[in-house]
């Protein structure tokens, strides 16, 4: 099987098009390799499976990689494009369509608007940016998936900015519907987790608490996470390293790579839940 990327078409549609209250889910896990980024574009692509009109977004500031994981051959300023065009006022929904790549197999498809090229032009991105992303995403998508960095602090800047250097993943937590929290069974992923849970929690108080993979003391853990933050994890990824690997080589979602992945079911059955 293979997954294409095809070069967007101006739409001759999206001036009319009636704004809808799209879904906005924001993936998140604390520092370290907790598969968020592999969740992300699996995720978009079993929304898309279920009919909705989805869009990726890479607004992961520092390690930007969407595009690696999807055979994304042509260039575009994906999201620096679109901060340039928010500053200058002149965003729209042809725009996006633009600076977007439609990811497409089959019937299925979603859009995808890669990340920054350069992770020193981070100063070029404001709330409002994002802001106004998603308000012109908001126009043409039933579901906006945001795959964000993982650090959260607040009072990192430089000389000639007035921007924070975590504005974008706090702005973009702010506004979703839903935060998706991804933790690996480790006891540095817990730490980290319980570490950041102060500021997350006041940034978003809509989450899903997911656990990407399995170990033999996961209940301890879980049972560790509910002591200490009332939280209770609400999903579970299997393991499943040679599905990822294959998926990973192929650049393709789970779904395509493996469809009977143990790991492909859970995200299956959790992109169904969110829905719901």
């Amino acid at each position: 099987m293979t997954l294409t990327a095809i070069r967007p078409r101006k739409s001759k549609t999206t001036k009319a098009a009636v704004a809808t209250e799209a879904k906005v889910f924001t993936i998140w896990g604390p520092l370290g390799s907790t598969g968020k980024s592999t969740l992300a574009l699996n995720l978009a692509y079993e929304f898309a499976l279920l009919g909705q009109r989805v869009i990726l977004l890479d607004l992961d500031t520092y390690s930007p990689s969407l595009s690696q994981l999807l055979p994304v051959q042509e260039s575009t300023s994906g999201l620096a494009g679109a901060g340039r065009l928010i500053r200058q006022g002149r965003f729209s929904p042809e725009e996006l369509e633009r600076l977007s790549i439609n990811i497409k197999h089959g019937r299925t498809q979603f859009r995808l608007l890669p990340g920054l090229p350069n992770s020193n032009r981070w100063s070029e991105l404001t709330p409002d940016t994002v802001q106004q992303l998603l308000a012109v995403c908001n126009l043409n998508f039933d579901v906006i998936v945001i795959d964000v960095a993982s650090n959260l602090e607040d009072a990192l800047t430089v000389p000639e900015s007035p921007t924070t250097r975590n504005t974008v993943t706090r702005t973009a937590i702010k506004l979703s519907s839903n935060v998706i929290t991804v933790l690996t069974p480790t006891q540095l992923s817990i730490s980290r987790y319980l570490n950041a849970y102060s500021e997350l929690d006041e940034l978003q108080k809509s989450r899903t608490l997911i656990l990407n993979g399995d170990t033999a003391n996961q209940q301890q853990l879980a049972n560790a996470i509910r002591s200490l933050t009332k939280e209770r994890i609400q999903a579970q990824i299997p393991r499943d390293e040679p599905a990822l690997e294959l998926a990973e080589s192929q650049r393709l979602p789970l779904a395509l790579a493996r469809r009977k992945s143990p790991a492909r079911n859970a995200i299956a059955a959790l992109a169904h839940k969110l829905l719901a």
